[in-house]
């Protein structure tokens, strides 16, 4: 200042305020008021603006899942609503403690099965009228945990292969249910009679399909596995699917059933060599290996057995020749003459037994003599009686019959 009381002023410097014989007070954020009056006191603090408090929100509908909530004000902020509207933001947790956003900008929340068992809250965010930033947070409460019936069943496998040994593990099942942590059991259950078809080959155990002890499961007969599996969950509601596996086809040895051909050969001729041969064929487990892409041959071709020959065709067709001085020589009523068949796929081979059963030879080594009149059998008894002529049929037995009474 100027002695003589007058301000000078130089420079771009801004005056705020000047005071002639007063003493000044500091500015400070305190006590700093914008609209401070010109003739008012300087010591005289601004007022204080206080928050004071927020609104309250209530919450409406059923805590259930398919059910909606509704937010509304239960009581407005002592401060105003102010007039920028309210932020919703609704949030689930496990916990208490780690939340996560579930829905977002509406006053209104339809619950959701991920929401089953767990809390839920809203957090309301908005300005009140004096401008302060208000954020609520409102407790809904937990969603009861209620059981749901499994929605879905699969049966995971990688292929099962063909003659797969009994009692070994062909795939497992698994569930899906809207409920976590639900505990599962599986059972085979009757279906339509067709997706159920080979429910009787396999066992469950625990999650485990396995192959039943008695039973086989073969690409030929069974190509795709047909089971209808029940699922039940810990709270006792099920759900049924029926699923399907594919069987793999294998390089299988190829399985030779016995076979029997029965004879009866006619020796009216009473020659070395019998006139007619007998045909058959040979059976295996399956008509062609490995689904029919290689084919079966059969062999040996020709075999000498003990009464005859049997020939076998590289198709499996067989011809039993006999050896007429070699079954008469025999005494029994029935002969069996047995030979050694193989079948193969070109790498495996199966060899199996072949038998020929030749009925009665020996009736045909009978000579049967009759007497109905009078003859050389004259004064011989009534009835049947062996007779021997020397050097006439030696490997032949005469029967001589009288068929008349005596006289």
């Amino acid at each position: 200042f100027d002695p003589d009381g007058t301000a000078g002023l130089t420079g771009s410097a801004t005056v705020l305020a000047i005071f002639r014989n007063t003493t000044a007070t500091a500015f400070t954020a305190a006590n700093f008021n914008p609209n401070f009056p010109v003739n008012g006191n300087p010591d005289t603090p601004p007022p204080t603006v206080v928050d004071n408090g927020d609104a309250v929100f209530s919450i409406t509908g059923t805590r259930a899942v398919g059910q909606t909530l509704t937010a509304a004000i239960a009581t407005a902020d002592p401060d105003g609503n102010g007039s920028g509207g309210f932020s919703y933001t609704w949030q689930s947790s496990t916990d208490g403690s780690t939340w996560g956003n579930v829905g977002t900008n509406s006053a209104s929340y339809t619950i959701a099965a991920a929401d089953e068992g767990k809390q839920l809250r809203l957090l309301t965010a908005y300005t009140d009228a004096q401008g302060f930033s208000e954020s609520v947070t409102t407790s809904v409460g937990s969603v009861p945990n209620v059981n749901d019936a499994p929605t879905d069943l699969a049966f995971t496998t990688n292929g099962i292969q063909e003659n797969i040994v009994a009692g070994s593990i062909i795939g497992t099942l698994s569930a899906v249910d809207p409920d976590a942590g639900s505990t599962f059991a599986y059972a085979l259950v009757a279906g339509n009679g067709t997706n159920d078809v080979d429910n009787a080959l396999v066992d469950i155990v625990g999650n485990e399909v396995r192959v039943k002890s008695d039973a086989s499961i073969d690409f030929e007969t069974n190509p795709v596995l047909n089971l209808n599996i029940r699922v039940t969950d810990n709270g006792g509601l099920t759900y049924t699917k029926a699923v399907t596996a594919a069987v793999l086809n294998v390089n299988e040895l190829p399985g030779l059933n016995p076979a029997t051909l029965s004879l009866q050969f006619l020796d009216t001729a009473f020659s070395a060599a019998l006139p007619t041969a007998s045909t058959g064929s040979i059976a295996i487990n399956n008509a062609a290996d490995f689904g029919g892409i290689i084919p079966i041959t059969y062999g040996p071709a020709s075999t000498n057995g003990l009464y005859g020959t049997l020939a076998v065709s590289s198709a499996g067709l067989t011809t039993y020749t006999g050896n007429g001085t070699a079954i008469k020589n025999q005494s029994t009523s029935t002969l069996t003459d047995t030979f050694q068949v193989s079948a193969t796929d070109g790498n495996t081979t199966k060899t199996g037994t072949y038998t020929v059963s030749i009925a009665n030879p020996t009736a045909e080594n009978t000579l049967l003599i009759t007497e109905t009149g009078n003859g050389i059998l004259d004064g011989i008894r009534y009835g049947r009686w062996p007779l021997i002529i020397p050097g006439i049929f030696p490997d032949h037995t005469l029967m001589m019959e009288n068929t008349m009474a005596p006289c």
